[in-house]
């Protein structure tokens, strides 16, 4: 028995090994990919959106694989219907460069949801769960993440971009590391057992004092205090555990474990990006309050 043992905690090991190689990998790719789509000022940010919109289209199929698998009746049309909004949404935020359509945007989109879902209906004729899993989904994987453009587009906005990844992946990874090294009180959320209340509490210093580190080697660019540093870092961890239990609710009532297989060790777009586009409607709050356009 105490020979079995052994064994499964070596193949434990050998498996936990081989993800964070696989998410090392990854991250060497990903991160510099990331980091000049955003920095690189050429044909209006033509980098950044077609990043962004690949993510969008990813996480739709992503999404709407985890809505089919729950509710059988969510059709393909859906799915096709999200992939048109998101082409529509931003191609015309490129084409008018954001700056004409940053008043009519609060009108203009759940316009153009509200047509898409009507056409839906009309040729389906399916119920209001699924009209609403359509909203849900042109929301979260079109007009949320186009928001990281328009964030582009304020005074030093990669600087205000790299700081919203940092926060968000600051709090997931210390997160992590506090509640494996010091976790004792778990299974407080029934979406993520595995989480410790160590690791949320650890995650909210650790993400405050990073984000202020930053802040203060940017002192004369970021357009925040320190007082809102530290109140908008506790808004993006808060936001950020929220979004990370909201995907793990849809992939447990889905039945599966990532979003996809997309990479080895992390998961797909959504088991990455999740944090992230539950924190950036409330982060880009904060930039429309206390920054000024570029």
């Amino acid at each position: 028995m105490l020979q079995k043992a052994v064994i499964l905690a070596n193949k434990i090991i050998y498996l936990n090994g081989i993800k964070m190689i696989s998410r090392l990998i990854i991250s060497i790719l990903l991160l510099p990919l990331l980091f000049f789509a955003i920095y690189l000022d050429f044909s209006n940010y033509i980098y950044l959106y077609i990043l962004i919109f690949v993510i969008s289209i990813i996480a739709n199929f992503e999404l709407s694989r985890l809505f089919r698998n729950s509710y059988r009746e969510y059709l393909k049309i859906y799915e096709f219907s999200t992939y048109i909004f998101n082409f529509i949404l931003f191609y015309s935020y490129y084409a008018y460069k954001a700056y004409d359509l940053n008043r009519a945007i609060p009108v203009i989109l759940p316009i153009l949801v509200i047509a898409f879902s009507i056409i839906v209906l009309i040729f389906k004729k399916t119920g209001l769960k699924q009209f609403f899993l359509f909203l849900i989904s042109s929301v979260y994987t079109g007009m949320i993440p186009l928001l990281i453009i328009v964030i582009r587009y304020f005074k030093y906005g990669d600087l205000l971009i790299y700081l919203l990844f940092l926060m968000v992946w600051i709090n997931d990874a210390s997160a992590l590391f506090v509640g494996s090294k010091f976790g004792k009180i778990k299974g407080i959320i029934r979406y993520s057992p595995n989480k410790s209340l160590e690791g949320y509490v650890g995650s909210f210093f650790i993400t405050i004092v990073i984000s202020i580190i930053f802040k203060l080697i940017f002192s004369e660019k970021l357009c925040f205090t320190i007082t809102i540093t530290i109140v908008l870092s506790v808004v993006v961890s808060l936001t950020g555990h929220l979004g990370d239990i909201l995907e793990s609710f849809i992939k447990r009532k889905a039945g599966v474990k990532d979003s996809s297989r997309l990479f080895a060790g992390l998961g797909g777009i959504l088991d990455i990006f999740d944090s992230v586009i539950a924190s950036l409607p409330f982060y880009f709050l904060f930039v429309k309050l206390f920054c000024a356009r570029g």
